[in-house]
């Protein structure tokens, strides 16, 4: 289910407030909890901040986006919800609320390395973020790496997840990309790991923290991390497993997506 956000969006856009010091809670009161509300018993204020994290565009950037920002959002939305219904098809899940929205226009990362669109699953809601220039390709696969996360978290009903529940939701995301679109490479995917590679980032950095909640603080030094040169070191580990685990146990995606994490580790390890 798309929301439709361009009222609640170009309302909010032509409001800001002269009083910078107020723009946050301005972007919170006037965009936020109207796109919200109907949809979350959360607390709003947490969820922005996350959303803010995860590539919403600051409230600084409301001048640049009214004159320089010219995104087709309809024809945006029509892409994710062609590619949303196609996987809820093959995937048998309900479709979460879907949220697209502007990106951070100052992120290099968005533009550079994610082609200029990235997205969250917060609270079971689908978020996108959209740069002006952005590649359509890499639009449907943020979708496709979300709605695993979605469909997997919705599935098991996965509550207090730890870093091995995130190392395979990562790792599916991974390979649901690469069987949908082979000519893509998912987003945090740069150098995939040799098997040596992968034993000993494996031993000596991972596994003693499998069990940790993905809330502390180590989790993100792991999945975001570099060493030795390798980019979001915890993404390829994630992908590695999964390719490891495929190999040795092959059945179909739809299957992989709906296996206990446990199973799935035991599968390649």
């Amino acid at each position: 289910m798309i929301i439709q956000v361009e009222t609640i969006l170009t309302s909010y856009l032509q409001s800001s407030p002269e009083d910078k010091e107020q723009l946050l809670i301005h972007q919170l009161e006037y965009l936020i909890e109207p796109l919200l509300k109907p949809y979350t018993h959360q607390d709003l204020l947490s969820i922005h901040n996350e959303l803010l994290h995860y590539g919403l565009f600051p409230p600084e950037q409301v001048d640049t986006l009214i004159t320089e920002a010219n995104i087709d959002w309809s024809f945006i939305q029509s892409v994710v919800e062609q590619t949303l219904n196609q996987l809820s098809k093959q995937w048998q899940q309900p479709l979460p609320p879907t949220i697209i929205l502007p990106a951070n226009l100052d992120s290099h990362i968005i533009t550079e390395q994610f082609h200029g669109v990235t997205g969250a699953i917060i609270d079971q809601i689908l978020f996108i973020f959209v740069q002006p220039h952005h590649s359509i390709e890499h639009v449907k696969a943020v979708v496709i790496h979300e709605y695993s996360h979605y469909c997997r978290i919705n599935q098991l009903k996965l509550d207090q997840l730890t870093l091995k529940d995130l190392i395979v939701l990562e790792g599916l995301a991974a390979v649901a990309v690469e069987h949908s679109l082979p000519h893509i490479t998912d987003q945090f995917i740069y150098q995939k790991l040799t098997d040596d590679q992968f034993k000993y980032y494996w031993k000596k950095r991972f596994e003693p923290y499998l069990d940790y909640p993905i809330t502390h603080p180590i989790i993100d030094q792991l999945m975001y991390g570099m060493d030795n040169n390798i980019s979001f070191l915890g993404y390829q580990i994630s992908l590695h497993l999964l390719k490891k685990g495929g190999e040795q146990s092959p059945r179909p995606f739809k299957e992989w997506l709906y296996l206990p994490t446990q199973t799935i580790i035991e599968s390649a390890i």
